[in-house]
């Protein structure tokens, strides 16, 4: 992780937010992780999920909070997952 935070996160009271913004990029590729293993029971998707979550991090979200929360990070995941359902 670079020293630098590319998008600001909004951690607790008490908590570093480069911290903060690993937590919330780990959370959004559990969120990934899980939806992948429903469909193709892929037992090795981490390296997967986590370049899906630090993608969907480095880009713009609707509604972009600034700084970005843990709710913002899941709205955004669950929006790709029902994209990804219709298609």
């Amino acid at each position: 992780m670079s020293a630098a935070l590319d998008y600001p996160a909004a951690p607790p009271a008490g908590i570093d937010p480069a911290a903060y913004r690993d937590t919330i990029i780990a959370a959004m590729q559990r969120r990934y992780k899980i939806a992948l293993l429903a469909d193709d029971e892929q037992a090795e998707v981490d390296e997967e999920t986590r370049d899906m979550a630090m993608a969907t991090w480095d880009t713009e979200w609707p509604d972009d909070p600034q700084p970005r929360d843990l709710k913002a990070a899941m709205d955004v995941v669950d929006d790709d997952l029902h994209y990804w359902a219709e298609g």
